[in-house]
Formats: C-alpha cells, sequence, structure tokens
C-alpha cells in the first residue's frame, strides 16, 4: 500500500516554495524595521503551559491539542505561538537588559481539529510579540506593522475588525450581560454553547455556528461594559489607527478564541477564504499573561498577533505577486556529448559566484537538454561545444528573447552577473539578493 501524509498535512512541494519563501523572507526583512528580533522556540512545550495561558474551556485545550504522554510528563505539541515565547520571556529573564522587547516568530503549529480551508493540523504562523508597552502606542505599532507588511507583499482586499474586551473587571461585566441576555435564547443555541453558557459565556461569541451567530448578532450593541480607562485607551487606539490612515471597522462581537486577552483584539479577514473561515491573523493585548506564566513573579503588559501562513497564501493567491512567482534558474549550461568535465567546471565557478545553475547529468542531446532547459522556466543558457572550447568562448541565449552571443570563457561571470542586476533577478550568495 501506497504510503501516505497524515490527514491534516500537506507536502509543500517545489513550486510551492518560492511563495512561501517570499513571505517568509519579507516578513523578517520588513519586521526587522521595526526592531522585531527572530525567537525560536521549541514544538514540545508541558501541557500546563497552554491550560494556564490558553484557558481551560477553550476549544484549543479542550478538543485540539496533541497530547504526548511522556513517562510523567504531558507534553504537547504547541498548539500557538504567544505562549511558549512569554514562557522564554520569563525563563530567560529577557526583561533585565530592557523590559520593551520586541520579538517574532515563523514556524509550524499543531492543533487536532477538523481540517479546513487554509487550516490544516500542521500548518504556520508569523507572530509578532511586543513587551512591557501598555500605552496604546502598543496598538498602533502592531497593527500598523501587520498592514504595512501585508502591503508590501501585494495583498488587498482585506478588512481590518477591532473591539476592546476591556480589563479583568470588565470581562465579567461582559460576561454577565451576554449571560443574562442569553438566558432566553438557551434553546436556539448549538450544544456547546449551551454549554458555554454556563462555563465560559464569550466564547460563544467566538462559535461558527450560523445558528448562533445569528443569535448573537440580534443582541444589539455591546458597549456599556467598559470602564472608563479602558474605555479612554480604546478610543485613543482608534484615534492614532485613523491619523495614520489605518482603515478599520469595529465589531462588538469580537473576541478571539483565546482567554488571555484583554483590552483591544483585532482581526484581519479576507473574502477570498470563504464565510466563516476568512480570518487569516489576528492578535490583541494580554496584559496578565506574563504574569500567570511567571507564577506572579513579572507583571508586564504585552500585545501580538498572529498570521495563519495558509490562509495568507491562499488570499494572495490571485494577485499580481502570485503571479511572480516561479521557481526558476538563472542558467542552465548545455554541452555537447564528450565535453562533461568542461561544463561541469563552468557550472561550478558560476555557482561560487551565487548564480543558480543547471546542468543535465543524464547525457541526453544539445536538443533535448534546450527543450528541458525551456520547460523549467531558465533566463539564460550557455551552450559549449567543441568549437567553443577550443576558442575558449560559449554562446550565450536569452531564452525570453531568443539574442544569442559569443562571450569569452574569462567574461561568463561578470557578463552574467550584470545581466542578473539589470533585470532585478539572481544573487542568492554574500547579501547581494537582489530581488528579495
Amino acid at each position: 500500500m501506497l504510503s501516505r501524509s497524515v490527514r491534516g498535512t500537506r507536502d509543500i512541494l517545489p513550486e510551492d516554495v518560492p511563495l512561501w519563501r517570499f513571505v517568509e523572507e519579507k516578513a523578517r526583512g520588513f519586521f526587522s524595521c521595526y526592531g522585531y528580533r527572530e525567537i525560536r522556540t521549541p514544538i514540545l512545550e508541558y501541557v500546563d503551559l497552554f491550560v494556564r495561558s490558553l484557558g481551560e474551556s477553550t476549544d484549543i485545550v479542550e478538543k485540539q491539542m496533541f497530547v504526548i504522554e511522556r513517562g510523567e510528563d504531558s507534553l504537547v505539541l504547541r498548539p500557538e505561538g504567544t505562549a511558549g515565547v512569554v514562557r522564554a520571556y520569563c525563563e530567560h529573564r529577557l526583561d533585565v537588559n530592557d523590559p520593551v522587547q520586541r520579538f517574532f516568530y515563523v514556524g509550524p503549529m499543531f492543533r487536532g481539529e477538523r481540517p479546513q480551508k487554509g487550516r490544516l493540523r500542521q500548518f504556520h504562523q508569523i507572530g509578532l510579540e511586543l513587551f512591557n508597552v501598555a500605552s496604546p502606542l502598543g496598538e498602533l505599532e502592531i497593527i500598523e506593522a501587520l498592514v504595512g507588511f501585508l502591503n508590501v507583499i501585494g495583498l488587498s482586499g482585506y478588512t481590518v475588525k477591532i473591539n476592546s474586551l476591556g480589563c479583568e473587571k470588565d470581562k465579567l461585566r461582559l460576561s454577565d450581560q451576554l449571560r443574562s441576555l442569553l438566558q432566553g435564547r438557551k434553546d436556539d443555541l448549538c450544544s456547546v454553547c449551551r454549554d458555554r453558557l454556563e462555563r465560559n459565556v464569550l466564547r460563544i461569541l467566538d462559535c461558527k455556528n450560523e445558528q448562533c451567530q445569528s443569535v448573537v448578532r440580534s443582541l444589539g450593541v455591546l458597549d456599556s461594559y467598559l470602564c472608563p480607562d479602558c474605555k479612554e485607551h480604546y478610543e485613543k487606539v482608534k484615534s492614532f489607527l485613523s491619523h495614520f490612515k489605518v482603515k478599520f471597522v469595529e465589531d462588538p462581537f469580537l473576541v478571539r478564541g483565546l482567554d488571555y486577552y484583554s483590552r483591544t483584539v483585532f482581526e484581519l479577514t479576507h473574502p477570498s477564504l470563504g464565510e466563516g473561515q476568512d480570518t487569516f491573523a489576528a492578535g490583541g493585548r494580554y496584559d496578565w499573561l506574563v504574569n500567570e506564566i511567571s507564577g506572579g513573579k513579572m507583571d508586564i503588559p504585552s500585545i501580538g498577533f498572529a498570521i495563519g501562513v495558509e490562509r495568507l497564501l491562499i488570499a494572495l493567491a490571485g494577485s499580481e505577486k502570485k503571479k511572480d512567482m516561479h521557481n526558476h534558474f538563472d542558467v542552465a549550461v548545455l554541452y555537447f556529448p564528450g565535453l562533461e568535465i568542461e561544463a561541469f567546471s563552468l557550472a561550478r565557478e558560476i555557482r561560487k559566484n551565487g548564480i543558480r545553475v543547471l546542468m543535465d547529468l543524464t547525457g541526453r542531446s544539445i536538443k533535448s537538454q534546450m527543450r528541458w532547459a525551456n520547460r523549467l522556466g531558465t533566463r539564460w543558457v550557455l551552450i559549449l561545444g567543441e568549437e567553443e572550447v577550443k576558442e575558449e568562448n560559449v554562446k550565450l541565449k536569452d531564452m525570453r528573447q531568443g539574442d544569442e552571443i559569443f562571450i569569452g570563457m574569462g567574461e561568463v561571470v561578470q557578463k552574467l552577473r550584470n545581466m542578473l542586476r539589470e533585470k532585478g533577478e539572481g544573487l542568492w550568495l554574500r547579501g547581494e539578493k537582489s530581488n528579495g
């Protein structure tokens, strides 16, 4: 029987990798401009980390974690990135030199949920975490950086939604208000939300069941639960975003699916993802999470977001940037029979200078080599025959324009480098990556 990938996972094939690399490399470059440094936390964490941080009654903790029992230890494949970054911040006392720290991460997450469009059991996230900024400037930097990144990679048509959950007391008032409003509609809720009504009523706002969404939307505007301080904070967030022309819409029913959020929460949606699963990025404040994970030793207000890479790529699928992504090689060295060593030597010299080079290793005819190079989208080919070897030159053909010229062997590398710079392509070594 043919082995297959595990349900809810997928192979990222070579033809897909260029777009993944484009997004990841743009993220690393763009977010570093804001002072964010990359952090890499383990895929394996203790279960307790997520039970404490995400909340016992969240869907992730109740139904979706991949738990591994190893002796006396209960381990889990990380279902999200924030809790691990916070743990690292606390464990290594990264606040000592400067409590304000900025981190970003790129990597796989794992949830045992039903696979759906853009959300697999192994999926990938790009996230930012900003520590020890209590003012609305934290929201401004985080959301503006996210929107700026999306603009840089060429995504349009998305919507930024925001809301405020307020402080802990505000969340309790909101919970009491919701519970009171929903008691009379209990029979209209799904079985899961009927249970949530008593255990964690805010989760009802995040339910994807159409009937539950209809009940929630009929409740009217929920805005009387914010205390004066939280209301002022939220108004400043909106004012800052408006000042810098970051477009957003307010959604009073937006809560996000994790218990650690407080005050500002936000999510970004795109219509190409389909109704009910159109969110591809989300985040918010988690002002008490550091205190919880540090066991009360550190009181650090923080904020962050995560982008679901699979969903982002679906949203990018119809963009011009997607059309520009192709897994091509810069140059192919083609050669006549008996010239394998000379061709390999030429290809080796070109590669040492940071240029991507293909060379046929199967001994096919020069005509077949040409068709092969064309099929792979090669930009230029170098054709090496006995006459060229004798005269120490090589034929250079532009596969798009059809032009052909002869150049000396000693000039090949510099000629290719000049052409690649002119076209904005290639040169992947020595920091000369011109198309990143």
